[in-house]
């Protein structure tokens, strides 16, 4: 009697109680409603239950109850009765007798096995009973309620559902999934027309009558998962008008075209784990559709059309299938799109097939082949929050998250990328999550900016940082982002000069090395670079012309800073993306026409520039680029070398009459009107003379007409300078020395350094300053000739001085075919004079025309024996024993002097060495007797010569204390008739030596 004089509404305990008294509750008492008695230990409902006549609620859930016997009957008031959990295994037929008001009834999760029929039919309101997770095996005559709207039985042990609705109820939901009904006739449906909800998932189904929902046109929900459907009999859901939502999924289905063409209100469709390969117009003409999952389906391809007609789809699932293509407007019309899933399939590429959805908020292209992705394949995401790539081959993401405004998580783990730069992501940067470990990362300084935003994060986020590592450079391998400091990610060793200091600088994509080379009292450029320089720094330097550097294959190369040295010329080759060119305070007096660039930013004040008619187009250039030249407002006309009217003067301030007075116009226009009155009468007159006056002048200049010829002469002690390629020794000593042999007949001298070239002296510096005291320099050009670094570096080094010195020397041969050129030097060499074949039919004849005029001699040395010259002194080693190989001075002296015809000088007299030379059977010899700090000296040299040997002998008479070896003294040969041969030693660096080797 605890609660016997108390007004309660709703009791709740969930003691595990095992027993209460038959009078703890005042039954007259009608206040109490609800009476929640859970998880009891009773076996049965104890007796002064039932006699709470005014209870509405009852629930016994989760007790040890046994049975249902008449406990509860006649409880009028009762409305919902909830013995779900308990052991209930029977329950007697009117157990339920004299409850007119019962509307729910839920006896789940118990071991009953069997209701009687009719059990429930004094229940005349009865709505809903719950039977699910039971072992019933028959329902039949259960359910003949008529308002009844909803009924669980799933999980139990049914194998038919024949017969059980034998009268026409208001049921809704129908739930009879997980049982072993293989098997539904097609009156299904005829007495429950009402209904919306239908699950028979689990089943074991394995076809379905094709006519099964004729009598269910209101459902609006079916689900038939996890059965083993393989086709869907045509028509089926056409009646379905008002179907929402489908579940097929778990079944074996390969195709469903046509299956809703009459669905106009489905939602969702969920077809995961079937067989199809292909969706085509299966998704046609659904307006509605907002939801489709075709998760691990053998899909292969998606077609532009595959979703087109579903405008409004949200979610799109296509993951875990074997696409590997996908058309580039698959999704172009899903502009409602939210998510997208397209993880574990064989994708390649996106085809910018995701460009444009600008509502899509979940994007999952995990676990595919991607290699790269740009910007434009991402172009309209701008509402994106979570972006799935990891477990791909991307090796690169440059830019492709730069419109991504909204991005919260990005997943990019397990990959092939080495960066991953700043601007790849928007400039408000909004990430939260970043999943990076697994990757290949370079850390310098691209990643430079990552680092500074882990260390901002908070220790959980950091803790993920933790399993990003540095592959590479090796100093930093295995180590942490984190660990690493700002300077670590900025220096750069690699092909660094040790006089220079190297940064790696960070752009918008990629990176380039800054190489600082300025203020080191340098004389030389770097010989070595770094691949990827981008800015080189040698101002404030002592670097002169030629600077021997070539950036030309310096792509990345956009500045160059040359400013405050003493370069006369500007010969560096340079890449075509160049940018910034600072030349400022230099000693250059003129521009060649291939740096004369619009797209380069320049400083070029406090160089002496020459201004006169042939810098108009540079004084042009200068004073139309008031943006490019920077200092254009202090660059000024050299003080020395210009027109009294120039001299000091800026450019700007200058007009084109300033830089070419009407005189010198006049004069020039005279001339070119005479040029192109002569011009026009040769066209008409001397067609044929204008087209071949070369090869006519050459041909007149063989017969003897040397005046045709305007002889020009260059200073220097040396006719000709040949230069080849040292692979090409074969073809020149067949068709080119030979030729050279009679030249030097004549009386020409002639050089090259194959022959003539000192051991253990630095080889270009002696060949420049050989090549730079020749009045002539031919160089024999083949491809072998071109691909030789030094060789083109000799080219470059001459052209440039005869461009300085307003003279050319240079002739240009070509032994063989050259492929097409790309040194700008040669080409405008090539530009500007006559370039002559090997083989041509005037080819010696040519090389006579272009040589400098022979000095006139008083004596010719006619009974010289050139044939044993030629004969018997090699012009190229074959053996490499040969005496040709000894390229000591003394040796490299002598042989010039046994193949030289000699100058005369009558009047020269002096008293320094005297060399006297005459034969003797023995061989060459050369003495050299001194009066000095030591013994005489002799050296013996064999020419292998027959019976033409001499002797020398030097006899020093006033050396003024001067004690220099004879191999480092400079000789001038005189040659006087009727007298020995007279050597003069001096120490000058510009002896008057005349070698002829032929």
């Amino acid at each position: 009697m605890a609660f016997s004089n108390a007004s309660i509404y709703s009791i709740t305990s969930t003691c595990p109680l095992k027993t209460i008294a038959d009078n703890w509750l005042n039954s007259d008492d009608d206040s109490l409603k609800e009476l929640h008695l859970r998880s009891t230990k009773f076996l049965k409902i104890p007796s002064g239950i039932g006699d709470l006549r005014h209870l509405k609620i009852l629930d016994m859930s989760g007790g040890n109850l046994l049975k249902i016997a008449d406990e509860i009957r006649n409880m009028t008031g009762l409305v919902k009765l909830y013995f779900q959990t308990n052991h209930i295994f029977r329950i007697s037929m009117d157990a339920f007798f004299g409850n007119p008001d019962l509307k729910v009834i839920d006896l789940s999760q118990n071991d009953i096995t069997f209701l009687e029929p009719g059990t429930f039919d004094s229940c005349q309101k009865l709505e809903k009973i719950y039977l699910q997770k039971n072992k019933i095996q028959s329902s039949v005559g259960l359910f003949g309620i008529s308002t009844l709207q909803e009924i669980n039985l799933s999980e139990n042990n049914l194998t038919t559902f024949e017969g059980v609705f034998q009268n026409e109820i208001e049921l809704q939901t129908l739930d009879l999934g997980k049982n072993n009904i293989r098997e539904i006739k097609e009156d299904f449906g005829k007495n429950i027309k009402r209904l919306k909800f239908l699950i028979l998932d689990a089943c074991d189904l394995v076809q379905l009558p094709p006519t099964l929902f004729r009598y269910l046109p209101e459902l609006q929900e079916i689900n038939l998962k996890f059965n083993k459907l393989e086709d869907i009999p045509p028509g089926l859901f056409h009646n379905l008008g008002s179907l929402v939502v489908l579940d097929l999924s778990k079944n074996r289905i390969q195709s469903l075209k046509g299956a809703f063409l009459y669905n106009d209100m489905l939602r969702k469709i969920d077809l995961s784990e079937n067989l199809i390969e292909k969706c085509g117009d299966m998704f046609h003409d659904m307006q509605s559709l907002e939801s489709v999952d075709l998760t691990q389906n053998h899909l292969q391809v998606i077609e532009n059309d595959d979703f087109s007609y579903a405008p409004l789809l949200t979610d799109l699932l296509l993951g875990n299938n074997v696409i590997n293509r996908l058309d580039s407007n698959a999704f172009v019309d899903l502009r409602h799109l939210r998510q997208l899933n397209l993880h574990e399939n064989f994708i390649y590429s996106l085809n910018r097939s995701v460009r444009d959805l600008p509502g899509l908020q979940e994007l999952h292209l995990h676990n595919n082949k991607l290699k790269n992705i740009d910007a434009k394949e991402m172009e309209n995401l701008q509402n994106l929050k979570r972006l799935n790539l990891a477990n791909n081959e991307l090796e690169s993401v440059q830019g492709a998250f730069r419109n991504l405004h909204s991005m919260e998580s990005l997943t990019i783990h397990s990959n092939q990328l080495k960066t991953l730069t700043r601007s790849s992501f928007p400039e408000a940067f909004k990430v939260q999550n970043l999943y990076l470990s697994g990757n290949k990362f370079a850390c310098d300084c691209r990643l430079s900016w990552l680092r500074d935003w882990m260390t901002t994060k908070s220790l959980h986020t950091k803790n993920v940082f933790r399993t990003f590592k540095c592959d590479s450079p090796e100093e930093f391998s295995k180590r942490t982002l984190t660990q690493l400091k700002a300077r670590d990610l900025s220096i750069w060793t690699k092909k660094c000069d040790p006089a220079c200091e190297c940064k790696c600088v960070a752009e918008d994509v990629g990176y380039h090395v800054r190489v600082d080379c300025s203020n080191r009292g340098l004389t030389e450029a770097p010989p070595v670079l770094p691949d990827a320089i981008g800015e080189l720094l040698l101002q404030n330097n002592l670097l002169t012309s030629p600077t021997k550097l070539d950036l030309s294959t310096s792509t990345q190369l956009k500045e160059l800073n040359l400013e405050n040295n003493k370069l006369t010329v500007m010969d560096i080759h340079l890449p075509s993306n160049i940018q910034t060119l600072m030349l400022a305070n230099n000693s250059i007096i003129r521009f060649r026409p291939p740096y004369v660039q619009e797209n380069i930013t320049w400083t070029l004040s406090g160089n002496p520039w020459t201004c006169d008619c042939d810098a108009v187009g540079f004084w042009k250039f200068v004073t139309s680029q008031d943006s490019r030249v920077l200092d254009r407002n202090s660059t000024r006309c050299s003080d020395n070398r210009n027109l009294q009217e120039t001299r000091g003067r800026l450019l700007i301030e200058l007009t084109e009459i300033d830089m070419c007075p009407p005189s010198l116009v006049i004069l020039y226009a005279s001339l070119s009107t005479a040029l192109v009155a002569l011009a026009i009468l040769s066209i008409v007159f001397h067609f044929g003379f204008r087209r071949y006056q070369y090869h006519i002048k050459v041909w007149f200049y063989s017969q003897g007409v040397h005046w045709i010829k305007k002889d020009y002469d260059c200073p220097g002690l040396i006719d000709v300078y040949l230069a080849f390629d040292d692979k090409d020794a074969n073809p020149v000593k067949k068709h080119i020395l030979p030729g050279f042999e009679k030249l030097g007949r004549e009386g020409y001298s002639i050089y090259f350094p194959q022959k003539y070239g000192v051991a253990g002296d630095f080889k270009f510096q002696q060949d420049t300053q050989m090549a730079s005291n020749c009045k002539r320099i031919i160089f024999l050009l083949s491809p072998n000739y071109i691909a030789n670094g030094q060789a083109m570096a000799l080219f470059r080094a001459m052209h440039a001085m005869c461009l300085k010195e307003q003279m050319y020397r240079i002739i240009l041969v070509f032994l063989t075919k050259i492929p097409e050129l790309s040194d700008v030097d040669l080409k405008t060499a090539m530009e500007a004079t006559k370039c002559l074949h090997v083989g041509d039919k005037l080819f010696w004849d040519s090389i006579r025309f272009r040589m400098p005029p022979l000095p006139k001699k008083s004596h010719q040395n006619e009974d010289l024996d050139y044939s044993a010259v030629s004969d018997n002194i090699p012009l190229l080693c074959d053996e490499p024993d040969s005496h040709c190989e000894d390229s000591s001075n003394n040796s490299h002296i002598l042989s010039m002097i046994q193949k030289t015809n000699f100058a005369v000088d009558r009047n020269k007299e002096d008293d320094d060495d005297l060399l006297l030379l005459h034969d003797e059977p023995e061989g060459l010899q050369y003495e050299d007797s001194r009066r000095v700090h030591g013994p005489t000296l002799h050296q013996n040299f064999d020419s292998k010569g027959e019976g033409h040997n001499l002797h020398a002998t030097c006899i020093k008479e006033n050396i003024h204390g001067r004690n220099k070896d004879f191999r480092d003294s400079k000789l001038q040969l005189i040659d006087e008739p009727g007298s020995p041969i007279s050597v003069h030693n001096q120490q000058s660096t510009s002896a008057a030596v005349r070698p002829n080797p032929f």
